[in-house]
């Protein structure tokens, strides 16, 4: 996840960072964090695309915060603007830019949590990452890389678009460790699909983006196959509304 934090306290700067970092890392979410010490600092290098997240205090030399928040709507619509401040003054004008939060400063840890889980559900679903040992070696992969997960001749793998993973763990263990993604539905006996790559239902397999064909088990094909319908029409409604 790509966040900038625009903050001319250097004090409340380093505390903030770090409270994002704790963040990402209890959800095992890779995250590029920078920050600027004034609106205009950011902006003299921001493009659409360049953060997914921005945190914005309001008063601040220059550009202040609301107006840098202003700037960036109208250049990337698409990025989260948490605002973290001292007042609620500029609470309602806040809507004005679709602010995805506003804090008030002194706040807590759990407040942060809270704010991020309620405004950047999906960016940090997509930015989890799973750490594997293959053949030694410690690779971090994450979720939204990963098709599906399944073993054979007692070996876990983990296949990726363009190349398999062999894993030096049982398979039960990944599959715990994804358990909890929405994303992932088991299939078959030992096997868990990433229903974001599947590209059409066939009448006895998965087919994936890449072309290949993941068996649905024989015994409750029909409710795997409804599960699969329902999360992606519910995918389809959640991206209307954004």
């Amino acid at each position: 996840m790509k966040i900038a934090i625009v903050e001319d306290h250097p004090e409340e700067q380093r505390h903030l960072h770090a409270m994002l970092e704790q963040y990402c890392a209890a959800r095992n979410v890779a995250a590029d964090i920078q920050c600027f010490a004034s609106g205009d600092a950011l902006l003299a290098v921001f493009e659409p695309g360049r953060f997914e997240c921005i945190f914005l205090d309001i008063y601040m030399d220059g550009t202040d915060g609301m107006e840098t928040a202003r700037r960036i709507y109208r250049l990337d619509p698409a990025c989260r603007l948490i605002f973290a401040t001292v007042s609620i003054e500029h609470a309602v004008a806040s809507y004005e830019v679709r602010a995805a939060w506003y804090l008030t400063k002194p706040f807590s840890a759990a407040r942060l949590a809270e704010a991020m889980d309620a405004a950047c559900q999906n960016l940090v679903q997509s930015s989890r990452v799973m750490t594997l040992h293959v053949q030694g070696t410690e690779l971090h992969i994450r979720f939204g890389d990963i098709y599906y997960i399944d073993c054979h001749n007692r070996q876990a793998r983990v296949h990726l678009r363009e190349r398999t993973l062999a894993v030096d763990e049982p398979v039960n263990d990944l599959l715990a460790r994804i358990a909890a993604d929405e994303r992932f539905l088991q299939c078959n006996r030992n096997t868990s699909v990433n229903m974001e790559h599947i590209d059409l239902v066939t009448e006895h397999d998965f087919q994936m983006q890449n072309g290949i064909l993941v068996p649905i088990r024989q015994r409750g094909r029909a409710v795997i196959k409804k599960h699969y319908l329902a999360w992606s029409l519910r995918e389809l409604r959640q991206g209307a509304r954004l």
